[in-house]
C-alpha cells in the first residue's frame, strides 16, 4: 500500500502560506521547500529596481464657501494691506480651477450692530466681473472696531444666527466649507453666543465629513517673540478641525496664502507610492509647464513610512502640476502597497487551506490505523 509521504499536508500549508503573503503585498512569488533541499550555493546579485510614480495636482473640491474673519482692531493698521497683498496667491487656486465658490468677510468686531457677524460688502462669488480686486477692497475693513476681538463669535454667527437672514444664500449645504481667520490677538469671545466647546462641536458637525472643511489661522503663534497675545483659541480649532496655521509675526505671507488656497481647493497633500521603497533613495520632483524643481526632503516633503506616502509640507505646487517620485523598491520582503483585490484572493486561498488541512487530517489518521494492523 502506498502511504502518504508524511509532512505533505504540512507542505501543502506552507505553500498556501506562502500565496497569502503575496496576496497582501508580496511583488516577487516565494519559493517554499525543505532546508536540504535548496541550493547552498548564493544567489547572484541582481541591480536594484528604480520605480516612477507619477501624480497631477487636481482639485477635489467642487464648491466651497469661504469665510473670512478678519480683526478690524486698531492694531491692525499693517496688517490688513498684507491681506490685500496677497490675496492673489490665494484666489489664483479658487479662480484657476473649475470650482463654484462663495467668499464672504466678516469682522471681530461683535459690539457694532452693523458688523456682528454680518457680511461686509457683498458675497463674491465665479460671476463677479473682477473677484479678486473685490476681495483686495473689502480686505480693507478699517481700524476701529471693538479691542475685544471675537472671531468665534463672528464666524458662528455669520454661519448659523444670520444664515437665513442678513447672509442669506451665502452657506450652502452641498459645499465646502472653509474659515480663516487673521487676528493678532487672542479670542475673547465670551460662551454666548457659542462656548469653545461647543464650536468645535459644531463645526465638526456642519459638514457630512471633515474632509469637507477647513478652519485656517493667521495669528500670534509661539514662534512670535513679541505678540500682542497668542492667539491658543483659534489655533486649538484648527488643530482639531484641520486647516493652516501660519505666525502672523512672519512676512511670508505669499507662502501662507498659498497653503490656505492649496487647502481650500481641496487639492491632495498626500500620495501614496506603488511600491516600499528604500528611504534614503527617495527624490521627489515637481515639473510645472517646462519648469522641473527637485524638492528637498524634510522642508518641502517628507514621507509617512507607515502609509507609504510622500507628503508636501512648506512647497505648494500649482494646480496641474506633474510630481514625480523616484526611488529604488525596497527588497527587504518584495512588498508592495497592499491592493484591493488582496481581500478577495486571500478569501479563495483560505478556502484552499481548509481543505489541505481535512486532507492532512486524514492522511494521518489513515497512517495510524495501517502501523495499528501492520
Amino acid at each position: 500500500m502506498n502511504m502518504p509521504r508524511r509532512g505533505s499536508g504540512i507542505v501543502g500549508w506552507r505553500v498556501v502560506s506562502a500565496l497569502l503573503v503575496c496576496s497582501s503585498g508580496c511583488s516577487e512569488p516565494v519559493t517554499v521547500g525543505k532546508v536540504d533541499e535548496l541550493p547552498d550555493r548564493a544567489a547572484p546579485a541582481s541591480m536594484p529596481l528604480i520605480d516612477l510614480d507619477r501624480f497631477v495636482v487636481q482639485t477635489r473640491a467642487r464648491a466651497v464657501d469661504v469665510l473670512w474673519v478678519l480683526d478690524d482692531s486698531c492694531s491692525m493698521q499693517k496688517e490688513q494691506p498684507a491681506i490685500a497683498t496677497n490675496a492673489r496667491w490665494f484666489m489664483q487656486y479658487v479662480l484657476d480651477l473649475d470650482i463654484d465658490f462663495h467668499i464672504g468677510i466678516v469682522t471681530t468686531d461683535m459690539l457694532d450692530p452693523r458688523r456682528s457677524g454680518r457680511l461686509v460688502g457683498e458675497v463674491i462669488d465665479r460671476e463677479a466681473s473682477r473677484p479678486l480686486q473685490m476681495f483686495q477692497a473689502m480686505a480693507f475693513v478699517g481700524t476701529r472696531g471693538n479691542g475685544d476681538e471675537s472671531g468665534r463669535a463672528a464666524a458662528y454667527s455669520a454661519l448659523e444666527l444670520l444664515r437665513g437672514t442678513d447672509n442669506a444664500g451665502f452657506l450652502r449645504d452641498d459645499a465646502d466649507l472653509a474659515i480663516i481667520i487673521i487676528s493678532d490677538a487672542e479670542d475673547y469671545s465670551l460662551d454666548e453666543p457659542i462656548s469653545q466647546a461647543d464650536w468645535i462641536a459644531w463645526l465638526a458637525r456642519a459638514k457630512p465629513n471633515l474632509g469637507q472643511l477647513s478652519f485656517s489661522a493667521i495669528v500670534s503663534t509661539d514662534a512670535c517673540t513679541d505678540p500682542i497675545e497668542r492667539g491658543y483659541k483659534y489655533m486649538e480649532v484648527a488643530q482639531q478641525i484641520g486647516g493652516v496655521v501660519w505666525p502672523i509675526c512672519d512676512t511670508r505671507w505669499d507662502l501662507a496664502f498659498k497653503q490656505i488656497g492649496f487647502r481650500v481647493a481641496g487639492l491632495e497633500r498626500e500620495y501614496s507610492l506603488s511600491q516600499y521603497p528604500v528611504d534614503e533613495t527617495i527624490v521627489v520632483r515637481v515639473r510645472s509647464g517646462t519648469t522641473a524643481v527637485d524638492l528637498q526632503r524634510d522642508v518641502d516633503w517628507s514621507y509617512l513610512e507607515s502609509e507609504n506616502r510622500v507628503r508636501l509640507e512648506a512647497f505648494v505646487p500649482a494646480p496641474g502640476a506633474e510630481i514625480t517620485v523616484q526611488y529604488e523598491r525596497s527588497t527587504g520582503c518584495a512588498c508592495v502597497a497592499p491592493r484591493r483585490t488582496s481581500a478577495a484572493f486571500s478569501f479563495v486561498l483560505l478556502g484552499i487551506v481548509a481543505v489541505l488541512r481535512r486532507a492532512s487530517g486524514w492522511a494521518r489518521r489513515r497512517a495510524r490505523a495501517a502501523r495499528m494492523f501492520a
